[in-house]
């Protein structure tokens, strides 16, 4: 099973890893005199986007490439967006050349707040207040020596620049005294600044909340359909049983990962359900001097607990996603059982059990689906899913191979925290 997992999730990755030098996706570009041109632009978080913008005004186009000094700006629908802005060259202390780049913008409002990496440099932040100047928030050290001891302090002077850019509202001036020099912070204290001050703001797609781990609960209802393949090795044959249609409910916590704007998400559920599998069918023995019909049944109950993990590759309001993982039932009730009559006698015998059953089953899965969030905050996804369990049987010479085809909806009912 594991071999078979790190299997599929190799197809699944590898096909981004050998396009990653070129990912078209539907964006648009800002030109100097502030016209917003919709295509398709090419998506890197390598250090190249903060130098170039490869644009397409059709996805059969040319490709253009534009440099920071020839557009405002570039972004990708519900997603990173960047604005060309003079920022430092190197993040080297007292080196004070400048250059103009495409920053991203985290928080765009009454103050905004930008990040700019390239190459092998440490990532940096500007604030930016209307009418004023783009300022870079700095956190360095000192070397300190106290009663022999060498250590390092930490000076926050990007503290005293939210200060500065923050006088029109004193409530965020106490965020800012304990505020720790990382990106969801700054981005928070931003935020807080715009809400305090009014006016419109924009905040990324992949930044803020969205960037960090979170958890929700979901409720999860569908149904499903399926096969069951009861197997003997001796004489080797196959008996194919059908599912009757079946409910599936449960519970659902689902990690969401900051890798890629949270597109990665690890999902654990508890479903019930109640599978029956039934056939009718007429056989003869090897000798052929008579024949039978047989009538098998089999129903077991159970607690399943599948485990996902998804990735969508989009981050537009409805988003695709594919799901790979494993899954464990845990029986409640096994019942399987035939009854037989000798044709062309009319009657059939009494219910006799046929397996030996176990309490445990395993199995593999694969799902695509979408999933949107609603207004309020609350996430709703359909999936499409296939399984392909070991079964019930505990009998070494009898195998049952289950398959299942499910369609399960889910609603959060917890909501993403701000």
């Amino acid at each position: 099973m594991l071999r078979t997992l790190t299997f599929c999730l190799a197809l699944l990755v590898l096909p981004h890893l050998l396009h990653a030098q070129t990912n078209w996706r539907p964006g648009y570009i800002i030109t100097l005199p502030g016209d917003t041109l919709r295509g398709t632009v090419d998506y890197s978080l390598s250090s190249r986007s903060a130098y170039e913008c490869h644009f397409k005004a059709s996805p059969s186009g040319e490709a253009a490439a534009y440099a920071p000094a020839q557009l405002r700006g570039y972004g990708f629908f519900y997603d990173r967006f960047y604005q060309s802005q003079r920022v430092l060259k190197l993040a080297i202390a007292g080196d004070t050349t400048t250059q103009v780049a495409f920053a991203e913008v985290l928080v765009q409002g009454a103050a905004s707040l930008y990040r700019f990496a390239a190459g092998n440099t440490s990532e940096q932040y500007y604030v930016h207040r209307s009418a004023g100047p783009l300022q870079q928030l700095v956190q360095t050290s000192e070397r300190v020596v106290e009663n022999g001891r060498v250590f390092h302090r930490e000076k926050a002077l990007y503290r005293a620049t939210f200060a500065e850019v923050f006088q029109g509202c004193p409530a965020v001036q106490f965020e800012v005294i304990k505020a720790p020099f990382n990106r969801n912070s700054m981005v928070q204290l931003v935020r807080h600044y715009n809400d305090c001050v009014g006016g419109p703001q924009v905040v990324s797609a992949v930044t803020a909340s969205n960037r960090r781990s979170y958890l929700l609960l979901s409720a999860v209802a569908g149904g499903q359909l399926g096969t069951l393949d009861i197997e003997t090795s001796f004489p080797k044959q196959h008996t194919i049983l059908p599912a009757n249609p079946s409910p599936v409910v449960g519970l659902a916590l689902q990690q969401y990962l900051p890798l890629m704007g949270n597109r990665w998400s690890l999902r654990v559920e508890l479903l019930y359900q109640r599978q029956h599998y039934e056939r009718e069918f007429t056989g003869s023995n090897p000798y052929r001097t008579y024949s039978y019909q047989e009538h098998v049944r089999v129903q077991f109950d159970q607690l399943r607990v599948p485990i996902e993990v998804r990735f969508s590759p989009s981050s537009r309001r409805i988003k695709p996603f594919v799901a790979l993982g494993a899954s464990i039932g845990f029986a409640l009730k096994n019942i399987s059982e035939s009854q037989y009559r000798y044709l062309p006698a009319v009657d059939y015998s009494p219910w006799q059990p046929i397996i030996q059953s176990r309490n445990l089953e395993q199995g593999v899965l694969l799902g695509v689906g979408a999933a949107t969030q609603l207004a309020n905050k609350r996430h709703v996804a359909a999936e499409l899913r296939a399984e392909r369990g070991n079964g019930f049987s505990a009998v070494v010479d009898i195998g049952t191979l289950v398959t299942r085809y499910s369609l399960l909806f889910s609603y959060d009912l917890s909501k993403q925290s701000r």
